[in-house]
């Protein structure tokens, strides 16, 4: 947190002393939770509040800011991603949250059990794995 010096008679103390009891809020809205996913692109959105001039950072890139919401685009690498959002307002107050984004981006292979190549049943029901 950042240090200021006033005239201690000033109301300025005062006003400081009441921003600092109110903490600056964040959110990660979307991805909700940690996902795993096989989009190399991911939205990370959320909400913000309680500061003034806010900014807010998603793996250090400076998200868009519209109605004390956020957004931004963040590539994926393979595997897990650890996403961070971080806001900080005006008077050097901070807020972060984190998730994680799983990427994979190899396709499944699915194989047929029952019923076996050539065989003839007489049943709807099959097996997979």
């Amino acid at each position: 947190m950042k240090k200021y010096k006033v005239n201690p008679s000033d109301d300025t103390q005062s006003l400081l002393e009441q921003i600092n009891k109110n903490p600056l809020l964040l959110t990660i809205d979307i991805p909700y939770g940690n996902i795993l996913t096989q989009t190399r692109e991911v939205e990370i959105s959320g909400r913000y509040g309680n500061g003034e001039k806010v900014r807010v950072y998603v793996n250090g890139i400076e998200a868009e800011l519209n109605n004390s919401k956020y957004k931004t685009i963040i590539s994926l690498s393979e595997g897990t991603n650890k996403i961070v959002a971080k806001a900080e307002d005006i008077t050097g107050r901070t807020a972060q949250k984190e998730v994680e984004v799983y990427f994979d981006s190899t396709n499944p292979i699915i194989e047929i059990i029952t019923p076996t190549e050539g065989e003839y049943v007489n049943t709807g029901k099959a097996e997979f794995t």
